[in-house]
């Protein structure tokens, strides 16, 4: 478990953060020729800089709130995988419908998941429109695959 010194040797005020996951340690306005020293728990972190505008400050909301949105999708993500499974296994063929719901259920979890991205938003495409054949599968039209 380290201590490491950020030197600021810039004309710079800088904000100076280590992140895991989100903003973990962190020191707002590190003025020019001065130093910050934090205590460190012996993990993977990167380190992130940003020149001081006042607006783009660390603070421990911000870093609650970036925490909770990458927990939060990396869930959505995989209920939605696991409903997809489920979906897609025997057991929910025995009862008309059921394949379509829970496909169904699974797609609003996904999109919550991957919002914003290009290549997850192919991947939606994709399971939207295969929740959609299961679903019609389900009301007696024949799906293909």
């Amino acid at each position: 478990m380290p201590d490491i010194t950020v030197l600021n040797e810039t004309p710079n005020n800088l904000n100076v953060a280590f992140r895991f996951v989100a903003p973990t340690n962190w020191t707002n306005t590190l003025t020019p020729g001065n130093t910050w020293t934090t205590h460190l728990a012996s993990a993977p972190y990167t380190i992130e800089i940003r020149l001081d505008h006042e607006n783009n400050r660390f603070s421990p909301e911000k870093s609650w709130a970036t925490a909770g949105d990458i927990t939060g999708g990396w869930f959505a993500g995989a209920a939605s995988v696991t409903l997809g499974a489920l979906a897609l296994s025997s057991v929910t063929a025995i009862i008309p419908g059921t394949q379509a719901a829970i496909a169904a259920a699974s797609v609003p979890l996904m999109k919550h998941a991957i919002e914003g991205l290009l290549i997850p938003r192919i991947v939606y495409k994709l399971v939207t429109d295969f929740c959609r054949q299961l679903e019609q599968g389900s009301r007696g039209m024949r799906m293909e695959w």
